[in-house]
């Protein structure tokens, strides 16, 4: 899935709405191919830490974030950028 950023608004995703809600299925993996200069990514819980279980690549701009969505994964979970707030959105998941 490519993503971009929108000035800093927010993260288009396969070039469709800002900041969407994304679902993500537990035991699958996702690619995102992020290009986003200046507005490095990341994956967080709802207390605002990283969530790594599963991730390689969080805080980059460019190059792959690679997440294998662990079985024990929250229902909820959050892409988030580095330096702006604005620019966030959820990752619901599912089995």
């Amino acid at each position: 899935m490519a993503v971009v950023n929108d000035g800093s608004a927010g993260y288009l995703f396969d070039n469709g709405p800002l900041n969407p809600v994304l679902t993500l299925c537990r035991g699958n993996r996702y690619t995102f191919t992020i290009n986003a200069p200046g507005h490095p990514i990341y994956i967080r819980q709802s207390n605002g830490t990283s969530f790594i279980d599963g991730v390689t690549g969080n805080h980059i701009s460019a190059g792959d974030l690679v997440f294998d969505v662990p079985r024990s994964a929250p229902n909820m979970l959050f892409y988030q950028c580095d330096i702006h707030e604005v620019m966030t959105g959820v990752f619901v998941i599912v089995d």
